[in-house]
């Protein structure tokens, strides 16, 4: 029986492929294919998460590497997407931009830093399946780039059917179906149309086989799967609660309206005890 395969969706999975020495090509090959240009190397930098150790909440795993053009790049992969997200990826790609030394080329020699996420399941939050985001200016047409040296991705692989009938990007769709894939036989065949999908390949089924890996592995999952029921948890508990404004803020309104029609009645000389009767109002409503 042979032994599953991890999923590469895992942060974890992901970055322990293509951080691996032996997998430059299999990187250049993803980020062509998600950034469509020439990239001749590429140089992975440190990882901000220790291999050993508890998965603390605070933690993050990310990959950084610069391109031979000096240009940077920071790629995660998320199981799930919120909202709240967003605030974190501009916070991690501003600490990125300015990280680099300034000192001898000033603020003109700051590299291009590029942001790309890769969500397992993106709730339809962006408007494509691989949304592409610079800095423009809104009122323009056509429009007008503040810079080139901003620029965000974000991919969702939940959505791949959409990317099939829009694009003739072959090399990003098998990356996608790498990413989905649930069956070691899926996984194969990619990796027979893609040498470099097989190089990452042969790192999962290794990485499948290790004991401290598959742990590491699980850890992560655990925690985004533990995050996700807590973030469902909130988000039910604040409709909840909006709900519960709401239908307070109506019963309020109404009951305010009653009170005007009330005292509307009593201006035409209808006693208290009658309107009272009539509205349900209380004699201390209308003082």
């Amino acid at each position: 029986m042979e032994i599953p395969l991890l999923k590469p969706v895992i942060d974890y999975v992901f970055i322990s492929i293509f951080t691996h020495k032996s997998n430059e090509k299999a990187l250049i090959s993803l980020l062509r294919a998600i950034l469509q240009i020439d990239i001749k190397s590429v140089v992975v930098g440190p990882q901000k998460l220790p291999r050993e150790g508890p998965f603390l909440k605070s933690a993050t795993l990310d990959l950084v590497a610069t391109l031979n053009d000096g240009t940077i790049i920071n790629v995660e992969m998320q199981m799930v997407f919120y909202k709240e997200y967003i605030d974190r990826i501009l916070y991690y790609w501003a600490k990125h931009f300015t990280f680099q030394p300034i000192i001898g080329k000033g603020h003109g020699g700051l590299n291009k830093t590029i942001s790309i996420t890769i969500f397992d399941t993106g709730s339809r939050f962006f408007p494509h399946v691989h949304s592409r985001y610079t800095l423009m200016e809104c009122s323009c047409d056509p429009k007008h780039a503040l810079t080139d040296k901003a620029e965000f991705h974000f991919i969702d692989l939940s959505r791949i059917e959409e990317m099939k009938n829009i694009t003739v990007n072959k090399s990003l769709i098998r990356w996608m179906k790498f990413f989905r894939s649930r069956t070691r036989e899926e996984m194969k065949v990619l990796a027979e149309e893609d040498a470099c999908i097989g190089l990452a390949f042969k790192t999962l089924e290794i990485m499948s086989l290790d004991e401290n890996e598959v742990y590491q592995a699980w850890s992560r999952e655990k925690f985004w799967m533990d995050q996700q029921i807590r973030e469902e948890r909130e988000q039910a508990e604040r409709k909840r609660e909006r709900e519960e404004g709401e239908k307070k803020g109506r019963e309020e309104g109404k009951k305010e309206g009653i009170i005007q029609t009330a005292k509307a009645m009593i201006a035409k000389g209808i006693d208290i005890e009658t309107i009272c009767e009539i509205t349900g109002l209380s004699p201390e409503d209308l003082t």
